[in-house]
Order: C-alpha cells, then structure tokens, then sequence
C-alpha cells in the first residue's frame, strides 16, 4: 500500500515559510533591517525601486560574516541569536529564528554582499538555490539585494498592493525603527527620491524629527521602565494611526497596551477617539515573549494586568506630576484633576458614616461637570465642588449587561487545593458572573472572555472577590453589586456621566467642604 504521507522538500518547506514571514515588500526590509541592528550598525541605508516589488537594498556598515557564515546563513534556523532554547527566555535581540534568510530567499532573486573585516564574499542565489559564491571587494558590513520577489510564485505576487501601498508601509517600517534606535542613522530612497534621512541623535529629537511638529505639543515623561511622548487630548484622533509602542527597542502591535493609554487619558478624550502617543517600555526578556507570532509582531506579556495598571498610572501621572491637594479648599478648574492625579494611586469616593452624613441637595441636577471617576461626577456649581454618586447605574450595568469582550490572550489562573476541590461550582460561579471559563486541569483554569461592564485591568480582583465569596456562600449578585460600586467599571465618559447625572440617575449628591476631602477621598 502506498504511503499517504511523505516529507516536504527543502524548497517547499523555504516558500512555506515565506508565506508566514514574507507578506510583502515591507516585511521584507523589516527581516533585513532587524539583522543589520542585530549585527551592531551605526548607519542603515534602504533603497527600493516600485515599492520593493522590484528590488530593495539594503545596506549596513555592522559586523558582517565571513565565508563561513556566509555558507550557512540561508540554512533554515541557523542563527547567530541564540544557541539553545532557554536562550529564548532572555531574548536581547530584533531576530533568532533564522527563517528570514531561508525564507526571502525561496521566493527572490537575492544577493549578499559582506564582510567581517577579513575576507569579502558574494553570495547569489535564484528561488532559493545557491548559484555562486565567490570573494569579493566590500568594506566591513554587509549588503542585502532583493530583486524579483514573489517572481517564482505568481499566486503570492497577485495579491500584492500598489508600489504606492507598499512605499507608504516601507516608510512606517522604517521610522518605526528609526525611533526606536536613535543612535543609529537611517535613509530610505524610492525611484532615487529619499524619502528619510536622519542622523544619530536623542531620543526626544528623533520622535520629533521623523514624526513633526504635531508631537512637539503633547507631554514627554520618564519613568525607571517607561518613557514616551503623550499627545493633547484636543487632538485625539478617530484611528490609532498616530500611537507607537516600543518594547525594549521592538515596534510591536498591542490592544492591550491601547486600552491601557485610553484609560489613562480617561474623560480627557471622547469615547471614540484615540491618541496620539509614543510609549517605550524596558522590561525584562523573561517578562514577554515574542515568538508567538512569525513576523514578532505581536507579544505575549506574563503579567498582563499589572503591565496595564501600571500603564494607565503612568499616563495618568504624566499630565499633572506636580499637582498638589489645595488646602485650604478654593476651587478651580483643576481641583478635581488634581486630587486624582497627586497620590501613587488613585482615589476613590468613600461614603461618610452616617452619623456624619451631608445633606443632599434637594435642587435638580445643575451644574458644570469637572471629572468623572468611577461611578462619581465631580461637577461644580456657584463655586462649590460637589460629588454625584452614580453607583445605581453601575450596578444595573453589571446586573444586566449580557455583552462580554473577548481577550486577546486568555488568562491563566491557579486553582488552590480548597478551590480545586470544588472546581465545578467555581466554574458556574463565574459563568453566572459573566466570564467565559474553562478547566485546563486539577490546578488551573483560564478566562476567555470577561463581561463588556468590566475594566480589564480589573480581572484579577474581580477573580479574587468571586472566589472569596464563593467560599463564603456570597451570591454572585452581591458581589457583583458591590464590585461594579468600587472602581471595577469601565469609567463612564464625562459626557456620559452628566448625561446620567441631568436625567436623575445618581442616588446623592453632596457638597464638599474643605474638611472633607481628607475624609472622602481614600486609597482604594
């Protein structure tokens, strides 16, 4: 009987590849540009001729390989990153998998040109086959040529975009790196036009010279592990389009990291806009990882909820570092901003005792609201700070809102000996709550989905109360109530706010004295 199944050739096994991390053009120099850094370039230059459909070039002045080198570089996994798989745990480097080569390669016409300071060496090869290799003349470093790509592979090159599409995506690519490594100078030229040319600099004066005058009216701060550029609120935008997110030195695509800097900015921004921000995080390699997809463009963080905690604290900082309570209390347009942005974390409206209750205000609802937090409008009215709870509408929220929001990445989380013991009433526990859970096993679960009331940063001390009242025959409801009424919530938008505020929602509204704000206003 014959065999169904049998292994691929070399050559298929190459165009495979290139499939997952050769898209386009863009991908291409993305692949080339990350070696040349890896390789410890002080100068980068690009020039590309139809978009990158044609040819690119990409030249470097890094430490080059020798003949030898030059023999295995286009072998698939062969690499000069890492040596075994724990080195995978500490990653410093743009590239480690040793597929671009290989993978460029199968579907190009490609040559390389290097040296390492010793001899020089011309490699060429046609669809993946080598064809010479040869000495050569060359100065320390090393030149890639790309010509003819996708030319052996007519179904990948028809769904190609116009030489203009893939320019503009080539353009992004390389500012995008350009940011991130200042000290390194990079040009770009398309059909002899140069399209960027920046030298060595700072950081500062690399976001400013690539991205323009826009980011030269936003706010700049710097932390132990995160710095970056925050846009004016006035100025959001309806897309991402202008937000960068640079982990240790590595453009990548994170939702998760947006969520993060939208919260931040809170109610300083609408609902539907978003932006603009450069955020470079430093963080340790075994914090992350980045082989989760071919391209590295997307990562997976090991602590994703305190990464986003602490973003949103950050960015929150950021606007009013200096900021102190007044006291004694004369109001102003920034008394509210300010009591939420002058502690390390933030401040949450705590209800007086009884037997120290205010009056409620017995007026309708009039005013100009200030800030939201939470489920509390600060809106001021004849030169008071008043406070309006709107806690009832997060609780219906969390009460019948039936929506969820998928995550990105599920979430792994540790069942105790007490918790595995009763691991199926835990799961409907949490079904009833609104999360999407499975078992993976006797020790642990993982989260799928939480309900869309939810703030996400807020998982893991929703996950804490549900299981400490499950223990102690709390009905979901309950917690659920109490929960949606301390800071888990999604923040209302001010606009939202005082539109629930005018149609009657809150349950109270009290007046605040200057003897009461110490009182009031608590650490969660």
């Amino acid at each position: 009987m014959a065999r169904k199944i049998a292994l691929l050739s070399d050559e298929a096994i190459n165009q495979i590849a290139a499939g997952e991390v050769v898209e386009n053009p863009a991908s291409v120099i993305k692949e080339l540009l990350d070696n040349a850094l890896d390789a410890g370039a002080a100068a980068i230059s690009i020039e590309i001729q139809a978009g990158g459909h044609q040819s690119i070039v990409v030249e470097d002045d890094g430490c080059g390989m020798s003949r030898e080198d030059v023999e295995l570089c286009l072998l698939r996994h062969a690499t000069s990153k890492i040596r075994e798989a724990s080195d995978l745990e500490r990653l410093s480097t743009m590239g480690f998998r040793g597929e671009a080569l290989a993978a460029i390669a199968s579907v190009s016409k490609l040559e390389i040109r290097t040296s390492d300071a010793g001899e020089a060496s011309r490699l060429y090869v046609e669809g993946g086959r080598i064809s010479t290799l040869e000495p050569c003349a060359r100065n320390r470093g090393t030149t890639v040529s790309v010509s003819s790509l996708f030319y052996n592979a007519p179904a990948r090159r028809k769904f190609q975009k116009s030489p203009q599409a893939s320019t503009a995506a080539i353009v992004r690519i390389a500012e995008s790196l350009a940011i991130a490594h200042p000290a390194v100078a990079f040009s770009l030229r398309s059909q002899g036009q140069l399209l960027l040319d920046v030298r060595p600099t700072g950081w500062r004066e690399r976001v400013l010279e690539i991205l323009g005058a826009e980011y030269a009216r936003g706010s700049w701060f710097e932390e132990d592990d995160l710095k970056g550029f925050l846009g004016v609120p006035e100025e959001a935008k309806a897309t991402r389009s202008g937000q960068l997110f640079l982990l240790n030195r590595r453009p990548i695509f994170s939702p998760l990291l947006s969520r993060a800097l939208k919260d931040g900015y809170g109610t300083r921004i609408a609902s539907n806009a978003h932006p603009a921000a450069v955020l470079l995080f430093e963080l340790d390699p075994a914090e992350f990882d980045v082989n989760v997809h071919p391209q590295k463009r997307e990562v997976r963080f090991r602590r994703e909820s305190a990464l986003f905690a602490k973003t949103v604290k950050t960015v929150q900082r950021a606007f009013l570092p200096e900021c102190q309570p007044v006291s004694p209390f004369v109001f102003s347009e920034r008394i509210a901003p300010a009591f939420f942005t002058s502690r390390e974390e933030p401040l949450f409206f705590e209800p007086p005792p009884v037997e120290k209750q205010i009056d409620f205000l017995p007026q309708e609802p009039a005013g100009r609201p200030l800030a939201v937090l939470g489920p509390f409008l600060l809106f001021e009215q004849q030169g008071n700070l008043y406070v309006a709870d709107l806690g009832a509408v997060c609780e219906e929220r969390a009460l019948e809102t039936e929506e969820k929001q998928a995550l990105l990445i599920p979430i792994e989380c540790p069942l105790s000996l007490e918790e595995s013991q009763m691991a199926g009433e835990l799961m409907d526990h949490l079904e009833k709550a609104g999360l999407d859970a499975r078992l993976l096993g006797p020790k642990r679960f993982c989260i799928d989905a939480v309900p869309e009331w939810l703030d996400p940063g807020k998982l893991e001390p929703l996950m804490r109360a549900l299981k400490e009242d499950l223990l102690k025959g709390i009905p979901v409801e309950a917690t659920l109530r109490r929960v949606a009424r301390s800071g888990f919530s999604k923040n209302f938008t001010l606009e939202e706010a005082a539109a629930l505020w005018r149609q009657g929602k809150a349950i109270r509204q009290i007046c605040l004295e200057p003897t009461d704000l110490e009182r009031f206003f608590i650490k969660q």
